[in-house]
């Protein structure tokens, strides 16, 4: 499982990314209660909010589905720092970039 980790700071941006109006937007079901997300493309992953501590946590089964990359590439801006953190599974330490750098690469590759 693949984890893409959102990390800001939630006294610094109030309601930042205002994240379930946007699942909507992207036409992206969203069921609250298990976090579970699917896309119109067939994507199935799992969303985790932490707002109170500033986190916003994406899992994929395998590979990070597009559908995530989507949603990042939508995100409002923010007016505090925000960190992307890539693992491959919880034992990876992962990468770690800024969001906007991160969403440069993403442009960069297409």
């Amino acid at each position: 499982m693949t984890t893409i980790t959102l990390d800001y700071d939630p006294d610094e941006v109030s309601n930042w990314p205002g994240i379930i109006p946007l699942l909507g937007s992207l036409n992206i079901d969203y069921d609250e209660d298990d976090g579970s997300a699917s896309a119109p493309n067939g994507d199935a992953f799992q969303i985790s909010l932490y707002p109170r501590a500033g986190c916003i946590r994406f899992d994929s089964p395998g590979e990070v589905c597009e559908a995530v990359f989507v949603i990042l590439m939508n995100l409002p801006p923010a007016d505090t720092k925000v960190r992307v953190l890539i693992q491959d599974d919880d034992h990876d330490e992962g990468v770690s970039m800024d969001l906007k750098d991160f969403i440069e690469s993403l442009l960069e590759d297409e």
